[in-house]
């Protein structure tokens, strides 16, 4: 990849750390838990968030994204203890790494379809960034109100840590 992305794939890296850490702090029989009828359980919640980060990546190899594209080969019945979600996160953010690392610049800004027009790649890889924080948001919620004590923090890397 080329330098002009290189920090950005590696804050994503960051980020994902932090979220992997966050992932093993829910509690294993809780996976199913959800606040109300209608939202994800946690289970469907972090599996969603990989799935989609799947999804974009796909887009980038086949020059197009379908809405049907985030309703098919959903994993979650498959992923029944926290280790098989937290091993489908993993496995999904280094396919994620392995495929980005080869493209160019050229390769992030080739235009893709979209229902909503052409958008450069890029623009996909960007989504799937602000859908992990937009989701893992939810995670720090849900911990919350099954009375985990301070989730990781979002900001936790460690430049940031001070020792006390």
């Amino acid at each position: 990849m080329e330098n002009m992305f290189a920090g950005f794939f590696k804050h994503w890296d960051r980020v994902q750390e932090v979220t992997l850490r966050l992932i093993k702090q829910i509690p294993a029989d809780k996976l199913d838990f959800k606040p109300t009828e209608k939202n994800f359980t946690l289970r469907e919640l972090v599996t969603h968030i990989y799935h989609c980060e799947k999804v974009f990546d796909e887009t980038g190899k086949k020059g197009e994204l379908v809405i049907e594209d985030f309703t098919k080969n959903i994993p979650s019945p498959h992923l029944e203890t926290l280790d098989d979600i937290y091993n489908y996160a993993v496995e999904v953010h280094n396919l994620t790494n392995e495929y980005f690392a080869s493209m160019t610049a050229e390769d992030l800004f080739k235009p893709v379809k979209t229902p909503w027009g052409e958008m450069p790649l890029f623009h996909h890889v960007n989504s799937s960034y602000e859908h992990l924080w937009h989701h893992r948001g939810q995670i720090y919620v849900y911990l919350r109100l099954l009375g985990v004590e301070n989730p990781v923090f979002v900001y936790d890397y460690p430049e940031f840590r001070v020792n006390a």
